[in-house]
């Protein structure tokens, strides 16, 4: 359990001892704070008392001044001797040795301030309902000792959790994390080495992990486990478990950059987020609504209009108060703001439903075969960074399935792609990612209506979106070239109209839209375009005044060797580069000392008008100051 404080500049992470599971992370950040100041010799939990250092011995004595005699001294004389009585060579030993008392006085007491520091450390760093075992504990290694004997596990129970931890860990979660699930990895083997266990004896923890990923990837895991084998039989150490782990992450993150970005955004916390801000911890909050009663804003009828009577009168008090509440810049404002737009969506998407959709495929999923696409895009060219069709739906005779290169807001997944879900299109294999449902906006006799697609491949870069005609025959759709539609049953009976393009039939309506940055990038990294020239880029031609700006105010002499020593770029003359005395960014770098010429705020008018006294609070050597140090 992990607590974040937060300052401008950095973020700073303490562990808060809560439960035993908690307790290595939280004494390793102990041990870190304690070997700072070299305390951990003084508190070690691990030694008995007998063996451990006590830093009131350490502390250094002060030695009389008599014994700095070298002549013999009664005991009745020792009382009355002083720093006059000694003589010059004595005065020089006294005064070794009163520098060296002093330099270790204040490193006792820097040490001493620190383990009391590290004292109230301990007790700032558990949990609340713990304190009560360490109430009566004065020094940090009795509290130490005390929640070691209540929160750290025994070697039995320790051993016991780990390989549990680790028969979990074996098997892959169909829902978890892959970050996630991997960081256990990780911890679980790094503990079961510490603690000595056979579980990670010689290549065992590499093969399960290997057999583990199985499913995953299968080429990857059989790779590794030939190589493994091939070792085993020499007797050869394998690659360490966090190494492999760490090869098997990069490989991943390659083969499948989309899959596994996802994983990376949601454990960092980018991909998930809460949808209402004023809702910590997935529990629902209730507001006072401005109306007056204790509501959410969506069963407001001043928010939501299907909530309202047919003989409901608004008040204009209240809707003053939302209007107000609107403009409003504050947590509740965002929620009323984040309701409303939930609202409209909501009724737009109704509204849509309640047109007529036509059905162009039985909705059934795609039988187990090949997925054939015939269709091939011949108008694009070799100079152009996007195919012109690149965000629109070409109706393809030769296809059996329907294939879309983005997810839009139209856009519902049914289902994630298998392995052995893939589309053939002009001699290139394409994996497909998801399966997903699709409504199209298009063009019929009697005005714009809705087209639903059932079981549509999203395959990311592909170079248009394609309907495949063979899924509408079973519902008695055809094609008629001749006057650019699509009909079903009779020929009169038109339900769509198309539009032909070069050489393509497209059937979703006309619209200006640029494709999704997305888009195009995996759309150049399949589709390079060729660079049409290979002349080298043309010189940046500036001025010396130009030159002394872009280059970070460079001297004249600088700015006269930028042409030899620099490749592409030219400098011109005209206008010189000015000195430094007449550039007024280079004289407010050199400058070392502003000083003020702002006159008092308030002239003194008399003698002693203000006076500034220091106050130094004297004190004597071993007495404490107001804030505890000697």
């Amino acid at each position: 359990m992990s607590a974040y404080e937060q300052d401008q500049l950095v973020t700073k992470t303490s562990v808060i001892l809560s439960k035993p599971d908690d307790w290595e992370k939280w004494l390793f950040v102990r041990k870190d704070t304690a070997d700072r100041d070299g305390l951990w010799p003084y508190v070690d939990p691990g030694l008995s008392e007998e063996k451990l250092r006590k830093l009131q011995h350490e502390k250094p004595q002060e030695k009389p001044v008599w014994k700095f005699k070298k002549t013999q001294v009664s005991e009745e004389e020792q009382q009355d001797i002083d720093i006059e009585d000694l003589s010059a060579e004595e005065i020089s030993v006294y005064n070794v040795w009163a520098r060296k008392y002093e330099r270790d006085e204040a490193r006792w007491l820097q040490k001493e301030k620190a383990l009391r520091s590290f004292n109230s450390e301990i007790a700032r760093t558990i949990d609340v309902r713990h304190l009560d075992l360490i109430v009566d504990c004065a020094d940090p290694y009795s509290r130490l000792t005390t929640l070691k004997k209540h929160l750290c596990l025994s070697v039995g129970e320790r051993n016991h959790q780990l390989r549990s931890r680790y028969r979990a860990v074996c098997t892959r979660p169909r829902k978890a994390n892959l970050d996630t699930w991997l960081d256990e990895w990780v911890t679980i083997t790094r503990l079961l080495r510490e603690a000595k266990m056979s579980e990670v004896d010689g290549n065992r923890s590499q093969e399960d992990f290997i057999l583990s990923i199985r499913g995953l990837d299968d080429n990857w895991a059989s790779t590794q486990l030939q190589e493994l084998v091939k070792k085993d039989q020499r007797g050869e150490q394998y690659t360490s478990t966090a190494d492999l782990i760490a090869e098997f992450r990069s490989y991943y993150r390659r083969t499948r950059p989309i899959a596994s970005s996802i994983g990376t955004f949601a454990t960092l916390g980018v991909a998930s987020g809460t949808k209402d801000p004023i809702t910590p911890g997935r529990s629902a909050r209730h507001v006072v609504c401005p109306c007056g009663e204790s509501h959410m804003f969506k069963d407001c009828p001043y928010v939501n209009y299907s909530l309202r009577q047919p003989n409901w009168q608004p008040d204009k008090a209240v809707e003053k108060k939302f209007k107000k509440l609107r403009e409003a810049d504050n947590v509740v404002a965002q929620v009323l703001r984040r309701t409303e737009a939930q609202l409209r969506k909501e009724s737009s998407q109704s509204e849509n439903k309640a047109q007529s959709v036509i059905s162009m495929d039985d909705g059934q999923p795609v039988r187990r075969t090949t997925h054939c696409n015939a269709m091939l895009q011949t108008t694009a060219v070799a100079d152009e960074a996007q195919p012109p069709l690149l965000t629109r739906w070409i109706l393809d005779p030769g296809s059996n399935c329907h294939v879309t290169n983005t997810k839009g807001s139209n856009w519902t997944t049914i289902k994630k792609g298998e392995s052995t879900d893939y589309v053939y299109a002009g001699g290139v294999l394409a994996q497909i990612e998801e399966w997903g449902e699709v409504a199209l906006s298009v063009k019929t006799p009697t005005g714009q209506s809705q087209m639903k697609l059932t079981y549509v491949a999203y395959i990311p870069g592909f170079f248009t979106s394609v309907v495949g005609l063979s899924r509408s025959r079973p519902l008695g759709v055809h094609f008629d070239s001749g006057r650019d539609c699509l009909y079903q049953g009779k020929p009169s009976n038109v339900i769509c109209l198309l539009q032909y393009r070069d050489g393509h039939w497209l059937i979703d309506d006309e619209k200006e839209q640029a494709p999704p940055p997305a888009l195009l990038s995996v759309y150049a990294t399949r589709y390079p375009v060729p660079k049409p020239s290979r002349d080298d880029r043309k010189p940046l031609v500036v001025s010396q005044q130009e030159a002394h700006s872009l280059f970070g105010h460079i001297s004249q002499k600088a700015v006269a060797q930028l042409e030899r020593q620099v490749d592409g770029i030219k400098v011109i003359e005209q206008p010189k580069a000015p000195q430094w005395t007449e550039c007024e960014i280079c004289v407010q770098s050199k400058l070392h000392k502003l000083i003020s010429r702002r006159p008092p705020r308030e002239p003194a008018e008399r003698p002693f008008y203000r006076l500034g006294i220091d106050l130094v609070q004297l004190r004597e050597r071993t007495e404490r100051c107001y804030n505890g140090d000697l």
